[in-house]
């Protein structure tokens, strides 16, 4: 072999090795950005959450699902029902049960699903306590939809419960919410 095919399959195995190298870079930051939020520029882990307590929701689409981090499909999404005029609420927990300052909320309150427009969550309240009894309104919002997390920043408060509850128009059956995260 020349020296000029020897330069040339180096250079042809540096640049494979150099996009393989791009390829899992740029999937290693798409994993963080689908799985952390960035919240006030900074790179932050949410808090793990664990039911309480929750009204009704559909077969299949359990309020397990805002907390699971799977967002895809009708198996990574809760369809909560309004039930005799009763707005859907879910309560949440720390899972190691600690007491946590919060100064922010991710919300997928749109998850991109074709024929469930009708279902997308557009308002909701957020309420917190510490001992599980007496609740606080931390704020009542709008959600947008349009398929992308949603985050809310807030004064900080100290809780060990979050209650998240699902405005909607009483003469809707069903709300979609995607998923919620704590940090």
């Amino acid at each position: 072999m020349n020296s000029k095919k020897i330069k040339f399959i180096i250079l042809g195995f540096a640049v494979l090795v150099l996009l393989a190298g791009f390829g899992i870079y740029y999937y290693s930051l798409g994993d963080i950005w689908r799985s952390r939020a960035v919240v006030l520029g900074a790179l932050y882990e949410p808090k793990e959450l664990m039911l309480v307590s929750y009204t009704d929701s559909k077969f299949g689409e359990h309020w397990k699902n805002s907390i699971d981090g799977d967002f895809d499909g009708l198996n990574g999404t809760t369809l909560a029902q309004v039930k005799n005029k009763v707005e859907p609420r879910v309560i949440y927990k720390f899972l190691d049960e600690q007491i946590y300052e919060i100064s922010s909320i991710r919300i997928l309150a749109d998850t991109g699903l074709r024929k469930r427009e009708r279902y997308f969550l557009t308002e909701f309240t957020m309420q917190a306590s510490s001992d599980g009894s007496k609740y606080e309104t931390i704020f009542d919002h709008a959600a947008k939809a349009g398929g992308a997390w949603q985050t809310y920043s807030f004064e900080p408060f100290r809780a060990k419960y979050i209650k998240l509850i699902l405005h909607q128009p009483i003469d809707k059956e069903w709300i979609q919410l995607g998923e919620f995260e704590v940090y």
